[in-house]
């Protein structure tokens, strides 16, 4: 009992919390405009095979918040018309004046988006970097094993060079 109360006052992990942003974009993507999202219920574990996917998930993330960085302070079309033009005059007037309280939201965003990119590509670096150490690794693991064989055969040959002379 217990135990149980502890896993579920921990925090979530990392992962868990990118499969549930993950979960809602996709959620976001495929709810007409207009019609308000629900609230995601909180999962308790990520799926299977999260672990594998963490970088293309990250990747995933990453081009749905620059799509929708690029979606900020754009009015939306409308069809042509005397009373949908003035409409449309009236939301560029809105947006220019909303300028002064907007600049530095998107200034930070920008500046989001950048980290958000360069830590991707650090990440993916690192990531390059760990599998070339595991090859590495792996012939050092191969030449060791080799090594080994090496020193217990002349290790037997010595013994039977011994054994040989204490006959003699």
């Amino acid at each position: 009992m217990v135990s149980e109360t502890k896993k579920e006052d921990a925090a979530p992990t990392p992962a868990e919390v990118l499969e549930r942003v993950r979960r809602r974009l996709e959620r976001q993507a495929s709810t007409p405009p207009g019609r308000p999202e629900p609230n995601p219920a909180p999962s308790g574990a990520p799926p299977a095979g999260v672990a594998s996917t963490d970088a293309a998930v990250l990747h995933q993330l990453l081009a749905a918040l620059q799509t929708a960085h690029a979606q900020f302070g754009v009015v939306n079309p409308r069809r042509p018309g005397l009373h949908n033009d003035f409409i449309q005059l009236l939301k560029r007037g809105m947006r220019r004046l909303l300028s002064w309280y907007t600049r530095p939201l998107v200034q930070y965003q920008a500046a989001t988006n950048q980290f958000l990119g360069e830590a991707t590509q650090i990440l993916d670096r690192q990531q390059t970097h760990v599998r070339g150490l595991e090859e590495r690794i792996g012939i050092l693991a191969a030449e060791v094993a080799g090594l080994r064989e090496q020193l217990q055969s002349r290790l037997e040959w010595i013994v039977s060079e011994m054994e040989k002379r204490d006959r003699k």
